[in-house]
């Protein structure tokens, strides 16, 4: 028996049955290639075994050395495979009739050890352990002996023969020991098996080092230096052909070839275009001259099968139900009208021309809206596929052209990448925040789109990676973004904006309890099956004696919703609302995994303010779900949100408060919507400078104050203004300061410290305002009026060019108490805000009033009647009037 250097049997070791074959006087290592000779009828018998069992001559043989002497095999050997078969051999005549041989070139894989042996004819079939060698980083101590084996090798091989002959070192520390064993020509044939039996590569290399260094002493001691017997074998490190090992026709490398034949396959069946075609046979013809361990086998196996896994032809068939894409998009999206009726007359030409045409959607909005699920529902209602593509932060055009294939580790981009995953050339592809793209002096990620986005450039669309024109033109595409001021020009003039506004209370209270609810009542395990359901509604109705019909644990009322909304978010989108219902069902599955036991109630600092709104205390907590109903459900209602969810995140009324001389309340609109936004004047001592303005406000903001200053200026008669610097402040740190719809509301600050009076609290204003007075159309003017309800005011100035905006964004139910007057000019603003007698127009030498519109001027006598906020006229201003009339 010969050494096992380190066999360990496991329940998890791999065995095999495999055929064996015996060598006399040889052995076989891994990685090693040789010939072996095996008769016609062996042959044969070899091939029937093959096709029993479903195997390829890939599967491989067995070769094991026969002991001298007693002729029994090794219980130790190599699996081989087998890389060619040359039955040109001649011989003699065998019995049965059959002539010659067969030689079969094969190649060294793993070490096995028998195990058992299953028959012996007309073919020997065995049982055999399989030693895998351990993919492990090599230590030191392993380097070291490599290092000293390679210096062995060069000076026993001498260097006019490394260079005469095509020689490469083995990749890996245990074929090195193998391929030097294979080598050498050791006293006996029990010392080469001891080397393949030696699995501890440790051991295996001190084992070889000895004999090698033997062998360098011995061709020393020679006088003729050229007569060493050391002559490098061939293997799978080696350039060197099959046909020049054995004479055999086909001259590839098996590996290589099998892996040329499969992506051959593949890309005969991809429907390559006619320039993919050409340049796939160049690739597989230089796939094949590459032996598998060459570097560039590697990255073409990549490339022909990035070409293969493209849908070149493969696409799927639109179906467009117009009825049936309407209810989808009614059943997905609350609201959104001029959205779902743009979606739909997209789908209809769709439907009708059989082609993408138009413009390139881009849905652009505050976040959390649902503009990457519109583009779901597209999709769905048009049965194609649906990827989307994350544009923010790209900064390198490669990230959507691709990398070209001299770099290491290239890959195709991004657009390339979700064709691919799509499987199909005509998905719909979202390209979601293209607002976020990286911009810089030497590079522009934008570039890129202009070509994706033109139906005329993408037909023949170019990857980098890809090399080869790929057809995008079927593809539909669709963009989010949330601020369209960040895009560049060329690229949105390729796009058509579909605006998606903030949501109104009655909407966020229909898309939670339609969709947000339900969902979070799945995802926390609050919503029962039936059988569950049952059976717990029919032990209620036995205590109770009333019918349940109750499958939800947690149950939300109206009215609870409508607070939830009103003063624990304030963003235009619901994804804040669905934090909270969130949080509310982690809170119900607490109570009902401790409804067994008396749990006291949530401590915490609120708890008093909770109980004032809703008493008793005790029935508070007993609402709460410390003890839910007999069928384990709980209902939270309006009094109950504060002790769940904390204080409110809302600001107070701004209708109650009362504000100071010199303040006034407008809106401050960015793409995360409006939010409310105070304007602080007062009057500084003259040797602080003509205007000092704090708050953080942009440039945007400061060109409004000076424009609101120098109007007032121009109204007023230049020796009545106060000499004096003006302090102009922003406190709300929340809000945007860089809007351009705050000229209204600073020329309504500034009049106010000029008239001391103070502005009235319930009313704010929208709209920016130029050097003669005219107030200009604003951004996001629904949103101001959102915020506007939301605040509890009453009273909203906005610009008369607005009007229309309101009236198609802006439905009726959202407006409440709210109050909108148009203003066409600055003077019926301040007229509305101060009354009539108190603004002079000085090219007519007339009092305001008398020019404000009878709209406004019969709200403004309404408005007026309750004589809130209104204060005495300034007496320098009243005179100063006087004297201009």
């Amino acid at each position: 028996m010969g050494r096992t250097g380190g066999w360990q049997t496991t329940p998890t070791a791999l065995r095999y049955d495999v055929p064996i074959f015996a060598l006399r006087g040889q052995v076989m290592y891994p990685g090693i290639r040789s010939r072996i000779e095996l008769p016609q009828t062996t042959f044969k018998a070899l091939g029937k075994f093959m096709q029993q069992g479903n195997r390829s001559h890939k599967e491989g043989v067995g070769l094991l050395t026969t002991r001298p002497g007693s002729g029994e095999l090794y219980e130790v050997g190599t699996l081989c495979h087998i890389l060619a078969v040359n039955s040109s051999s001649s011989g003699e005549p065998t019995q049965g009739g059959n002539h010659g041989r067969v030689q079969l070139i094969v190649e060294g894989q793993f070490r096995f050890r028998v195990c058992s042996c299953n028959q012996t004819s007309p073919l020997p079939i065995m049982t055999v352990q399989l030693f895998i060698e351990p993919f492990t980083n090599e230590g030191i101590n392993t380097t070291v002996l490599v290092l000293r084996m390679k210096a062995l090798v060069l000076e026993l091989m001498g260097p006019h023969r490394v260079a005469n002959e095509d020689f490469q070192w083995p990749s890996t520390a245990s074929l090195l020991t193998d391929a030097v064993g294979a080598a050498l020509t050791p006293p006996s044939l029990e010392l080469r098996q001891q080397i393949l039996e030696t699995v501890n590569l440790q051991q295996r290399l001190q084992l070889v080092l000895a004999l090698l260094s033997r062998e360098v002493e011995v061709q020393k001691s020679n006088a003729d230096k050229g007569s060493s017997r050391f002559k490098w074998p061939q293997g799978r490190w080696t350039t060197n052909t099959l046909g020049q090992m054995g004479g055999i026709e086909d001259d590839v490398d098996d590996e290589a070839s099998s892996d040329a034949d499969l992506l051959r396959g593949k890309l005969s069946r991809a429907g390559l275009s006619k320039e993919a075609v050409v340049i796939a046979r160049r690739e597989l013809q230089r796939l094949r001259a590459l032996q598998s361990h060459h570097p560039e086998y590697a990255v073409t196996c990549k490339y022909l099968e990035t070409l293969a896994e493209l849908p070149w032809k493969t696409q799927t068939e639109d179906c467009v139900d117009l009825a049936a894409a309407r209810a989808l998009l009614d059943a997905e999206h609350y609201g959104l009208h001029s959205a779902k009726r743009r979606i739909l007359e997209f789908l209809a030409v769709q439907k009708l021309s059989g082609t993408v045409s138009g413009p390139i959607l881009c849905i652009h909005g505050p976040p959390g809206v649902g503009k990457t699920s519109l583009g779901h529902s597209i999709a769905h209602a048009l049965g194609r596929k649906f990827q989307r593509v994350a544009l923010g932060g790209m900064r390198d055009e490669a990230m959507l052209r691709g990398h070209r294939r001299t770099y290491v580790g290239s890959c195709p981009g991004a657009i390339i990448q979700a064709l691919q995953s799509s499987g199909v050339n005509n998905p719909v592809i979202l390209l979601d925040e293209i607002d976020k793209l990286s911009h810089g002096p030497t590079f522009n990620p934008e570039a890129v789109l202009l070509e994706i986005l033109d139906p005329e450039q993408n037909t023949g669309f170019i990857d980098h990676y890809v090399g080869t024109p790929f057809n995008l033109s079927r593809v539909i595409f669709i963009c989010t973004a949330n601020n369209t001021s960040l895009i560049g020009r060329p690229l949105l003039d390729r796009m058509e904006l579909l605006e998606l506004s903030g949501y109104t209370i009655e909407e966020k209270v229909s898309i939670a309890e339609a969709q947000l609810l339900p969902k979070q009542r799945r995802l926390h395990g609050l919503q029962l099956d039936e059988s569950v359901a049952g059976s717990a509604n029919a032990a209620a109705a036995a205590v109770t004696g009333k019918t349940v019909t109750n499958n939800v644990p947690l149950s939300i009322t109206p009215a609870a919703l409508v607070s939830l909304v009103s003063n624990w978010t304030s963003e235009s989108g619901v994804r804040s609302l669905e934090r909270r219902l969130a949080q509310i069902c982690r809170w119900a599955v607490l109570q009902l995994q401790q409804s067994t036991a008396v749990v006291p109630p949530i401590a915490n600092e609120h708890t008093a303010a909770s109980s004032s709104s809703c008493e008793p205390q005790n029935e508070v907590v007993h609402a709460l779900g410390h003890f839910p109903d007999i069928a384990g459900c709980m209902t939270v209602d309006t009094c109950h949100l504060q002790q769940i969810l904390g204080p409110t995140l809302s600001e107070p009324a701004l209708a109650d408060q009362q504000l100071a001389v010199g303040t006034a309340l407008g809106f401050g609109t960015s793409t995360l919507g409006a939010k409310s936004l105070f304007v602080e004047a007062v009057c500084l001592p003259s040797s602080s400078g003509p205007l000092k303005v704090t708050g953080g406000t942009g440039p945007v903001m400061v060109e409004s104050i000076q424009a609101a200053l120098s109007l007032l200026k121009s109204c007023f008669i230049g020796q009545h203004f106060p000499t004096g610097a003006i302090h102009i402040h922003v406190p709300c740190g929340g809000a945007v300061r860089d809007s351009s719809s705050s000229g209204l509301t600073v020329l309504l600050a500034l009049a106010s410290l000029l008239l001391q009076r103070s502005c009235h609290s319930d009313a704010a204003s929208i709209g920016e305002v130029t050097l003669r007075g005219q107030v200009l159309a604003a951004d996001g003017v629904r949103d101001a009026v959102l915020a506007a309800q939301r605040a509890g005011l009453r009273h909203l100035l906005l610009p008369l060019a607005s009007q229309r905006d309101v009236l198609e964004k802006v439905p009726p139910s959202a407006l409440g108490n709210l109050e909108l007057h148009y203003m066409r000019h600055a003077r019926e603003a301040l007229a509305w805000m101060f009354g009539e007698a108190s603004v002079v127009d000085v090219e007519n030498r007339t009092v305001m009033g008398d020019v404000c519109s009878d709209a406004n001027q019969m709200a403004l006598q309404t408005h007026r009647g309750s004589g809130k906020g209104m204060s005495k006229p300034h007496a320098c201003f009243s005179v100063m009037c006087d004297s201009k009339l």
